[in-house]
């Protein structure tokens, strides 16, 4: 999911994140830790924010343990890496973020 602009929005409010090199992303309404912590998902806490995680990169699935390991091309090859964007609010009651991410990009 290489995305070079991420945008989250609610009503006429968006926050907008440009990226040089793509990254990937997801976002949640679940902390981490809870979904760890549940045995099942009917006890996963649903939270009243988000969760926005960012990654530089992501694993292939796969892991040879009960079938095929990753091919080569889907292996992460991790190295020290450091990654930087603006942050900015964007007024939504003209403009959509879509538009916003579009003319920046």
């Amino acid at each position: 999911m290489d995305c070079d602009w991420i945008g989250l929005a609610k009503q006429n409010k968006g926050i907008l994140i440009h990226t040089e090199n793509p990254l990937n992303f997801s976002v949640s309404k679940y902390e981490d830790r809870d979904l760890e912590m549940a045995k099942h998902t009917i006890n996963s806490v649903e939270r009243d924010y988000l969760i926005l995680h960012l990654d530089k990169q992501q694993n292939g699935l796969g892991s040879n343990s009960c079938g095929q390991d990753q091919l080569d091309k889907y292996r992460c090859n991790f190295e020290d890496f450091s990654f930087n964007f603006p942050l900015t609010l964007k007024d939504l009651t003209t403009r959509s973020l879509v538009d916003w991410g579009k003319c920046q990009s």
